[in-house]
């Protein structure tokens, strides 16, 4: 059952999110169907700490992209920018799926004419498949990677490993463009040599938390909850323990699983609110 005080709570963090208007009525009323039927499966501790995460929960769906595109590219540092004549965009994929359509491909189209506006004097070349770079003169030319989301930040050391590898060439300057990133990918990347241009670093969603005092409760409550969901073992807490509070296009699987798992151990439907298929 969820208590009115609950439903109250559950309206006001809709409201507090700007969750609820009236261009995107149909989309979050399916959400708040969805977080209904989600917390009468739960008990009243998990119902709370479920609403505290909800609280903090960031959902970028795609009408928000067009804005953050244009932030992320205006936070770029114009220094780049000089004695360079040649700009590549390029799709943040693992080695693996380089020959896949990712969310980072309509990216690259979106960001190309932001950039212009900026630099009208630039080549601006979108390119989805890296090794597509083999075939192209570069002379000083600025690199960027984008995707719409940063992680542990693995797929991009990964995506920047085989870059330096297979396609590296003199005179290249590189950056990443990530439209929302988790403290501990950007960390990693920039760790590790390179600059990063994010619009949101968004923490932890317990162990950051300033509003849960009880950190491990919490996290013992939250393991209650992923014992009833059909999760591998390195999604528990978010992919490798991300707990990130956030949903773009897709929802990431850095995020709690509560929020995105769509089966329960047993198999059944999991009412989750921001499902990821």
């Amino acid at each position: 059952m969820i208590s009115a005080n609950a439903l109250n709570r559950l309206r006001k963090i809709f409201k507090n999110n700007n969750w609820v208007n009236d261009d995107n009525f149909d989309e979050y009323s399916d959400i708040f169907v969805n977080y209904c039927n989600l917390l009468k499966l739960l008990s009243t501790e998990e119902q709370n700490l479920i609403m505290a995460l909800s609280e903090e929960f960031n959902h970028y769906p795609d009408y928000k992209y067009h804005s953050l595109i244009t932030k992320t590219v205006n936070s770029i540092d114009s220094t780049y920018f000089v004695d360079t004549k040649k700009v590549f965009l390029l799709s943040l994929k693992k080695p693996s799926d380089i020959n896949k359509v990712k969310s980072s491909t309509g990216l690259l189209y979106f960001t190309r004419p932001k950039i212009l506006k900026l630099h009208p004097t630039m080549t601006v070349e979108c390119i989805d498949i890296i090794d597509n770079l083999k075939v192209r003169k570069r002379n000083n030319a600025l690199l960027i990677f984008m995707d719409d989301f940063v992680g542990t930040g693995d797929t991009a050391l990964e995506a920047l490993q085989y870059y330096r590898d297979n396609l590296v060439a003199d005179g290249d300057r590189v950056i990443l463009l990530s439209l929302i990133s988790l403290k501990t990918g950007l960390d990693s990347i920039t760790a590790n040599g390179y600059k990063v241009f994010t619009t949101t670093v968004l923490g932890k969603g317990i162990s950051d938390s300033t509003k849960i005092t009880d950190k491990n409760a919490a996290f013992d409550i939250m393991r209650n909850i992923e014992e009833k969901l059909d999760v591998s073992v390195i999604f528990k807490n978010g992919y490798k323990g991300s707990e990130a509070l956030v949903s773009m296009t897709r929802t990431p699987n850095n995020t709690f699983p509560v929020f995105w798992a769509p089966k329960t151990i047993e198999k059944m439907e999991w009412p989750a609110p921001f499902i990821r298929r």
